[in-house]
This record gives structure tokens, sequence and C-alpha cells, in this order.
């Protein structure tokens, strides 16, 4: 925490899970496992995980949550983007956490779903498209399951560390990053 240092704009991710609270009194042993929101900051170095506080697992729950976790930091001010996951808690239009955090902050920010459950529904959507719908397990996504230990992990590196797809994807990339920043201008966030 002393390396700390929330200079510049900050991202701020949540993420339910069910945990046990183990906070039974004496005599009683309450390990029933109960919502709970682990809530991180990222855009300084290092990232700061602020807490992990029960919450009821709804939209209203979560976001007056993570905004007293913004405020007890200090870092409402600076927080520009919310990173979650695609449940209807968080993205509902009207009781969605992130809906009801922007009005708890009084400003847009930018919404940045999670990107690995974003790229099970793109990949979804691929797969329905070149093979048809699927209701089941999609066999070749198991069998990569399956050969996944099997691969030298140590060696593994991401494409975007391919000169070649660096070059690939550079023209989409930058227009993806100016079309962010005119966004969290237009909205005055920056």
């Amino acid at each position: 925490m002393k390396d700390f240092d929330p200079t510049g704009y900050l991202v701020v991710h949540w993420d339910g899970i069910r945990m046990k609270d183990g906070t039974g009194t004496a005599g009683s042993s309450s390990t029933a496992a109960e919502d709970h929101l682990p809530v991180v900051v990222c855009g300084s170095k290092p990232d700061q995980i602020l807490g992990i506080p029960k919450v009821t697992g709804t939209g209203a729950s979560e976001a007056e949550a993570v905004f007293a976790l913004l405020k007890e930091w200090r870092l409402d001010p600076v927080v520009k983007g919310f990173c979650f996951h695609t449940t209807t808690s968080n993205t509902g239009p009207h009781s969605g956490a992130c809906v009801l955090l922007e009005k708890l902050l009084q400003r847009a920010c930018l919404n940045l779903p999670c990107r690995h459950h974003v790229l099970g529904v793109i990949i979804s959507a691929v797969y329905a498209k070149a093979m048809g719908h699927s209701t089941g397990p999609i066999t070749v996504f198991e069998k990569f399951r399956l050969q996944w230990p099997k691969i030298d992990s140590p060696k593994y590196r991401p494409g975007i560390a391919d000169p070649a797809v660096q070059k690939a994807v550079q023209e989409t990339s930058e227009k993806v990053i100016k079309f962010a920043v005119l966004q969290l201008l237009v909205s005055k966030q920056i």
C-alpha cells in the first residue's frame, strides 16, 4: 500500500464472488457462502485492492460498495473507467451497477466489459456463424481445453508480442485509443 501512487486516471475493476464469510460468533459455525465484491483500481503502479465488501448481488448494492470504497480511498475524482463482468446486475440500463455508479460519481465513465467474458460471447457468435448454432458444449473448444495442459506455458507469448501482429493491429489500435479519448473529451471527463 505504501507504493500505491494514484496519479493520473484510474480504472476500477469489480467482480462478484461467492465465498465463505467465516465470521460466525463463538459457538456458531457460520461458514455459509455469501456474495462479496473484490474491488481493484489500476492505472497506477502497482494496482491496488481497495476492499472486498459483502454485497447482496444487486446492481445497487455493487454500485454503493464500489462508490464507498472510492470515497474512502479518495479516488472518486480520478476514476475514469469501469471494468466488470457482463452480467445484468452490472450492465442493466436502469439498475445496473455501471449506470448507478455513474450517477453516484455524477459523470459518465468509460465502460470496459471484462474481456474474458466478452471474448466468450464473441467466440460463441463466430462459431454459430461459421458452424451453426450449438446448444451444448462446442467440441472444438472441449478438445482445446483438454490440450491446454500439454502446452509449454513458459514459452507462450501473446500474439501482440509478435512484431507482425503488432504491425497488423497498429492502425486499429490507434483508432480505438483515439475513439476512447474522444469519448472522454466529449463527456468532459479529461
